[in-house]
This record gives C-alpha cells, sequence and structure tokens, in this order.
C-alpha cells in the first residue's frame, strides 16, 4: 500500500515526494521480483522495473504493479484490469507454468464483505491461467477467510497483523485495533512461503513513523 499520504507523527517538513523516494528505496534494499502498490497516486515507478501496462483506480486511487526489468525482459507478460479493483498480470505466457498475479484493492468497510466476496469470485473467474497469487488491501476481516476458502482459494495467514493503528498512529483520531486487511490469496499449484511484514518505522528528523497506514507484505512464490 503506499497511500500517499503523510502520517501524523512524520516531521513537518516531510512530503508525499519524500514518501515516494522512501518507498522506491525500501523497494530497491529487497529487489522483489514484483511490487503491488495501491494507492499510488503520485507514484512514477521505481528505477529497474517496468511498470504493467494496465492499471485501474480504486475506491482510493490507482493500482500499479511492477515487474523487476531482469524478469520482464525473460518472460512473456500480459496484464488486464478489472475496473475499479483489481489488476491482474500474467507472467510466462505461453510457458508450461504461467502465474497471474492479481493486485487487488477491494471494497473498504466490515458492510462491504459480500462485494469483497463477488470481486474476489471475478478475479478467481477471469484469471487466464490456474495458478494465481491474490495480493493487496483486501479490507477483509477474519471471519471472512472462510468464504474467500469456498472460492477455491487457499488463504495464509500473514505472521502479523498488516493493520495496527495501535502501533501505527498513522491518523491520530483512528481507533487503535489490529487486522489483516493486506494479505495474500493463492490458487492453483501455487505455494506461498515465507510470508514477511515489514511493521518497522522509518526515522527522520527525530520523528519515528510510517510511511503508510498498511504495513507491506511480501513472500516467496513457487508452483508446486
Amino acid at each position: 500500500m503506499a497511500n500517499l499520504a503523510i502520517s501524523d507523527e512524520a516531521p513537518a517538513a516531510w512530503s508525499v515526494d519524500a514518501t515516494t523516494k522512501a518507498i522506491a528505496t525500501k523497494v530497491a534494499a529487497l529487489g522483489p521480483d514484483v511490487v503491488a502498490l495501491q494507492e499510488a497516486g503520485r507514484f512514477n515507478g521505481i528505477d529497474g522495473y517496468q511498470v504493467v501496462d494496465a492499471t485501474t483506480n480504486s475506491h482510493a486511487g490507482p493500482l500499479l504493479t511492477l515487474v523487476k526489468d531482469e524478469l520482464a525482459k525473460g518472460v512473456q507478460m500480459s496484464s488486464g484490469a478489472l475496473e475499479g479493483f483489481a489488476v491482474i498480470t500474467v507472467l510466462g505466457v505461453g510457458s508450461p507454468a504461467p502465474l497471474a498475479i492479481a493486485n487487488v484493492h477491494l471494497e473498504p468497510f466490515a458492510s462491504g464483505s459480500d462485494i469483497r466476496l463477488e470481486q474476489l469470485s471475478v478475479v478467481a473467474e477471469v484469471a487466464p491461467v490456474d495458478n494465481l497469487v491474490v495480493i493487496g488491501d483486501t479490507n477483509s476481516r477474519v471471519s471472512e477467510v472462510r468464504r474467500f476458502e469456498g472460492l477455491g482459494f487457499k488463504t495464509p495467514k500473514p505472521p502479523a497483523p498488516t493493520w495496527d493503528s495501535i502501533r501505527n498512529s498513522f491518523h491520530r483520531e483512528s481507533r487503535g485495533f489490529r487486522a489483516y486487511f493486506t494479505r495474500s490469496l493463492v490458487k492453483g499449484g501455487v505455494s506461498l512461503d515465507e510470508q514477511t511484514v515489514w511493521n518497522q518505522p522509518l526515522q527522520r528528523q527525530q520523528r519515528r513513523f510510517y510511511l503508510s497506514d498498511h504495513f507491506a507484505l511480501g513472500g516467496s512464490v513457487s508452483i508446486v
């Protein structure tokens, strides 16, 4: 979640441009093959990564999917958008084991559970290959997981909350609670391992703060 707003805990001189640069620096240091960003309003890209052609605007801003240059040059790719909530990128088009990655930003709020289920159902239906990873801000509550499993998804739980407004006072007036809004779901022969939640604050100008109200989630994907 890029969430190009500024934390209430950030230094007074902190800017959205500073946030985009800090995110790009973190991504470059980690070097993931694929990056899925939600709410990426002023994000133009990251050096060493190709932005896929498809994009869409969710209820809170653009979804951008980036693929590392070496991978983008080594496999055939295609991408398409589901208006308002998902970008699906297929890696290895025409290969024996292609992989679809759906970058999602699903319907918000507890009242949106039925819409989220329908959105995921559409993702599963239109994904052009069997091996599918869904990742992003699902806005889902723990009670919804069984409904996702009913669509054929495996639902590995992140090792730590990806939303923690007790620890992360991004919006000081927000109610403090923990959740797993950002998460991954997989289908087909996909195995998701080594999930990591990046939940450490940035420290600048004697202030400790977070770049987003969500914590980033990553993992290692294989096809078995």
